[in-house]
């Protein structure tokens, strides 16, 4: 079975401590092995998060508040997700897909489970895709064999307690592609607290395009700690452009509970009016016909180079942002597919 939050089989520290040159090696394998440990914990989640939609274009020193939502983000290993989208108290959409379903996809899985752009569902922070359909603990399984290399990075000089290491497809260097550079947080049971998606150019220029930072954990079960605030920002030509401000509700929020597949099951749907990619919908009348021709005019190419774009993003996103910073932010989350 493909892993979703995490790797099926752990690694444990000893299985990474030669993929590392001698700088640097224990510590990122010690803080590797932990985070992939920490990962693990978290089985399930039913999170309701609020999304402040942030432009930046007019005001770059304090961005624009210019959308707000209130979204359920359902997970289980094993067996599915689910996506309930609330623009300003009205309903766009309620998605399901249930474990099997994304495993018979086409798609690696963390392709299979995304369902709209990144920022505004809780896994896109908790455990983020990290490039060619795979999750990050997935990316990190192919440094063992070396299809992926890592490389410490030195610690950042405004907090020293953060351990940074890169991501980096050593057969592409020399080409354009990207690169994902890593911070986990040691006081917060080692978990993801900084990762920046940078392009490389065929010279070897490099250019940051996005950057997810967990501002507050929640400490869970006594044991795990889970992203409670955080953000994604968007960064066009070396200035920040559009992004997302993410909190968690903690009331209406639980972790490691759910232990049936009964809310991933299309007959879960008050009314289900669409499918598409495994994903059954219940949309609300006046956007299933958006759903159905944003769809069909937006879906970037599916091949290596680019993720899947759906219009799912024009839903209620056309109204918060300029046409030009909507076009930036599908430039920018195209070009983060591959690594």
């Amino acid at each position: 079975m493909k892993s979703q939050l995490t790797v099926v089989v752990l690694f444990c520290v000893s299985c990474l401590v030669f993929i590392l040159p001698a700088e640097g090696q224990d510590a990122t394998n010690d803080a590797v092995g932990r985070f992939l440990k920490a990962v693990d914990g978290i089985k399930s989640y039913d999170a309701t998060i609020v999304v402040d939609m942030l432009d930046y274009t007019q005001t770059p020193a304090t961005p624009k508040i210019v959308d707000i939502e209130t979204n359920r983000d359902v997970f289980a290993v094993g067996l599915g997700r689910r996506f309930e989208r609330n623009v300003k108290g009205k309903s766009f959409g309620i998605g399901v897909i249930d474990w099997k379903t994304a495993t018979s996809t086409n798609s690696q899985l963390a392709r299979a489970l995304h369902i709209i752009m990144s920022g505004l569902t809780y896994l896109d922070y908790i455990n983020p895709e990290a490039g060619d359909g795979l999750f990050l603990p997935d990316a990190l399984k192919l440094t063992v064999d070396g299809t992926m290399a890592i490389q410490p990075l030195e610690a950042l000089p405004h907090d020293s307690r953060l351990i940074g290491f890169q991501l980096e497809n050593p057969k592409k260097r020399g080409t354009v592609h990207s690169i994902i550079r890593i911070w986990l947080d040691s006081e917060h049971g080692y978990m993801l607290k900084i990762m920046e998606w940078h392009n490389v150019s065929a010279t070897g220029q490099i250019d940051l395009i996005n950057r997810m930072e967990v501002k507050k954990f929640l400490k869970v079960d006594e044991v795990a700690w889970v992203p409670a605030e955080a953000s994604i920002i968007d960064i066009f030509n070396g200035r920040e452009w559009t992004g997302y401000s993410m909190k968690l509700d903690e009331k209406q929020s639980s972790f490691n509970s759910i232990k049936s597949d009964e809310l991933f099951l299309a007959k879960s749907l008050p009314h289900m009016n669409y499918e598409k990619d495994g994903w059954k919908w219940d949309y609300p009348p006046a956007l299933l016909v958006q759903a159905r021709v944003s769809d069909a005019a937006i879906e970037a190419p599916r091949n290596g180079n680019h993720a899947k774009v759906t219009a799912r993003i024009d839903l209620g996103a056309m109204s918060a942002f300029s046409v030009l910073s909507l076009i930036i932010v599908l430039v920018a989350h195209r070009k983060r597919g591959a690594i």
